[in-house]
């Protein structure tokens, strides 16, 4: 997924967003679980983010 491929975002997705902001060690991402229930928005940014990491 690429960042244009969302053309809005929903209600859920966004508190999902605050919820990550709040729970997940940035930028070095060492307690994500991809296995708890993330909005797939945010599962995709953070593959997106691990692949791109320089």
């Amino acid at each position: 997924m690429y960042q244009n491929d969302y053309k809005v975002i929903t209600m859920d997705q966004w508190m999902g967003f605050i919820r990550f902001c709040n729970e997940i060690y940035f930028p070095s991402l060492d307690n994500y679980d991809s296995d708890l229930a993330w909005p797939l928005i945010l599962d995709n940014f953070v593959e997106w983010l691990r692949e791109n990491k320089s």
